[in-house]
């Protein structure tokens, strides 16, 4: 029923990280509102699930303010972080996982990223590490908050940040970026485009030519809704997207959401294996075997298949899910196989699978 927003996956989607308005254990009510601070969640992914999320701790977790994650690069591996003190002043920070992927203390950025006459909110920061983007309302823009980006330079600090010009910012606000992992699309939100009302997530591509992202085009629905979009984060597939939203059937306020983009093909694993006899003695006839594959959440076959008629070996190409795998031949007990193609992290390109057919009356 508490607030979860702004969620944030790297590419292989290993781990999801988010914000959070939850009691914690032994929390107390810090406004006047009733809400509880913002702490920052993680979960992991265990055989192509996520588990339970739990508090990142510290030393990103601080008792004096509040903690946001805006960014976090492809590879998981850098994260952007807003703390905000007592006072309500907030600043962007950045920390790096070590060789046993724990985050370090977080940075502050430097003054060319954290001004001191503006608000800077929001950010996300390209593969490499070398180019942040970030949203600020400092003098000089277009009108509201406009996006920029910072190049590191060789001394490691970042250099004067560059509008994002025209062709993504106007008169109104444009907030939230997310880099892709290739550096070549970004993703943003704005009530100054044209949107379906409020912020609306859009999509703009790097000119090749000009090396400059240009064309926003609104993401359109089921992203976006006549609701405030902001965050919107997605796989290293382009299949699954990630945003937090206020959406019916859902457990209250702000929650987070895995958006499936029905237009990109699903990732298959390829499942191959050999079909022998169980008995040595009983000649098994290849072109009597007959596969059929059934998705275990629809009862719908998925699809017919014939082993190798010579070598008896099977191939077959599935989508991530569990499915029955029924093997049927003349003379032979019918074999059940459970397959299970995992998600995320946990995806193989293939799994080998070996069956073994029984003739009827075999005892053995």
């Amino acid at each position: 029923p508490y607030t979860d927003y702004y969620p944030f996956v790297p590419s292989d989607e290993s781990f999801i990280i988010f914000n959070s308005r939850r009691p914690d254990e032994g929390a107390t009510v810090a406004k006047d509102d009733g809400t509880y601070p913002a702490a920052i969640y993680i979960s992991k992914v265990i055989d192509g699930a996520f588990v339970k999320s739990k508090n990142i701790g510290p030393p990103i977790a601080k008792k004096d303010g509040e903690q946001e994650i805006i960014g976090l690069s492809a590879t998981g591996e850098i994260m952007l972080l807003y703390y905000t003190n007592l006072k309500g002043v907030g600043d962007i920070y950045s920390t790096s996982a070590d060789k046993n992927k724990s985050f370090k203390p977080a940075d502050k950025l430097d003054q060319n990223i954290n001004s001191a006459k503006a608000e800077e909110i929001a950010a996300c920061i390209s593969t490499d590490g070398t180019i942040l983007y970030f949203a600020s309302n400092r003098e000089g823009g277009k009108g509201g908050t406009d996006l920029y980006f910072s190049r590191k330079l060789p001394n490691g600090t970042w250099g004067p940040p560059q509008n994002m010009g025209a062709e993504i910012n106007t008169s109104s606000d444009e907030d939230f970026p997310n880099v892709s992992a290739d550096g070549k699309v970004i993703y943003f939100s704005s009530n100054g485009h044209t949107t379906m009302g409020g912020y609306d997530i859009f999509k703009a591509e790097m000119n090749a030519e000009t090396k400059l992202f240009s064309n926003p085009k609104n993401v359109g629905y089921p992203i976006n809704t006549p609701e405030d979009n902001y965050n919107f984060r997605i796989s290293s597939n382009g299949r699954f997207g990630y945003i937090s939203a206020l959406r019916d059937g859902g457990l209250g306020d702000l929650d987070i959401y895995r958006v499936t983009l029905n237009e990109v093909e699903p990732q298959y694993s390829v499942i191959n294996g050999n079909i022998s006899s169980a008995d040595s003695t009983q000649k098994l006839n290849f072109s009597d075997v007959f596969i059929t594959v059934t998705d275990n959440k629809t009862q719908e076959v998925v699809g017919t298949y014939l082993p190798n008629p010579n070598s008896g070996r099977y191939v077959i190409v599935l989508a991530p899910g569990t499915y029955q795998m029924s093997v049927e031949a003349n003379g032979f007990q019918t074999v059940a196989e459970k397959v299970t193609v995992l998600d995320k992290s946990s995806f193989k390109f293939e799994i080998s699978k070996d069956l073994h057919l029984k003739p009827e009356g075999f005892q053995k």
